[in-house]
């Protein structure tokens, strides 16, 4: 099952917690990666206030990963992590995760799934 409300914001670690009391033992829950990690710029929205229309300073910053996703989804979800959805917006090629996580740079701890995003042209 996937989650799709924590690529808005990150979900709380008794929030994954719950969920993960909800279904059976060999279940597993995939939760997107939260867009503060993910995008490389801000969209010029409202909802952004003042990072709005800016480059993201956190775009897949491995520590802030670590800490925002991995960590809270680790002891949230605990043998029922299913996995971390990374939801790159299409512009970032999937080769930056990849090269990230092989220099080092990204955890390992938990395996990432691809979102099949339409490619730029």
């Amino acid at each position: 099952m996937g989650l799709d409300h924590s690529f808005y914001r990150p979900p709380s670690i008794s929030q994954l917690a719950h969920y993960a009391s909800q279904v059976p033992d060999d279940f597993h829950i995939c939760p997107k990666a939260w867009e503060g990690i993910t995008i490389p710029a801000y969209a010029d929205h409202p909802r952004y206030g003042g990072k709005a229309g800016n480059p993201n300073p956190r775009f897949l910053d491995a520590a802030w990963c670590d800490e925002m996703v991995l960590r809270p989804v680790r002891e949230g979800l605990g043998t029922r992590t299913g996995g971390v959805l990374p939801a790159l917006d299409g512009q970032t090629p999937i080769y930056v995760l990849a090269n990230n996580r092989a220099e080092g740079n990204a955890p390992a701890t938990i395996q990432a799934i691809v979102d099949g995003l339409t490619p730029p042209e």
